[in-house]
């Protein structure tokens, strides 16, 4: 595998414009969509196995790259928090409204159903992260806000 014994340098991704742009975009996008989220404990646990994962393995040139993650993690964390106590989504200048649910029954930590024009909604759900797979199919979306609705009501 081509990616194998490259290292991950934190300073280069933080230099690199065009993947600041792509993530703002998102952030502004995620930010213009009104929410309901169901949150659970384990919802960071990929994310800090990785960061565990490359400092075992010697993947962060800088020994300090890793506390960096930990204190960028952190303050997502600090930005989670701050969304759940004003109910809105916030990036930059975009708001919107946020319902957040936790629930320590759900472990799939990425769900994402989209619905709009009552009756047409779309399915996102975790592959192999960051793989997604999406359907359009009706009979999986109506199981899924089912599921969904159930998990709100155990939150």
């Amino acid at each position: 595998h081509p990616m194998k014994h490259e290292t991950f340098d934190l300073e280069a991704y933080q230099k690199d414009e065009k993947l600041q742009n792509q993530i703002n975009r998102i952030a502004n996008l995620y930010a213009s969509i009104a929410g309901e989220e169901i949150w659970n404990s384990n919802m960071f646990d990929n994310t800090l196995n990785q960061i565990r994962h490359c400092y075992l393995s010697g993947r962060f040139p800088k020994e300090e790259d890793a506390r960096k993650m930990f204190s960028l993690l952190r303050g997502l964390i600090q930005k989670l928090n701050d969304m759940v106590a004003t109910g809105q989504k916030k990036h930059e200048q975009t708001v919107a409204p946020l319902s957040v649910w936790y629930n320590e029954l759900v472990q799939n930590s990425t769900f994402i159903l989209i619905r709009f024009l009552e009756k047409n909604a779309f399915i996102y759900t975790v592959f192999d992260a960051p793989n997604f797979m999406q359907s359009t199919d009706t009979s999986i979306s109506a199981y899924s806000e089912a599921f969904f609705e159930k998990m709100k009501s155990y939150a």
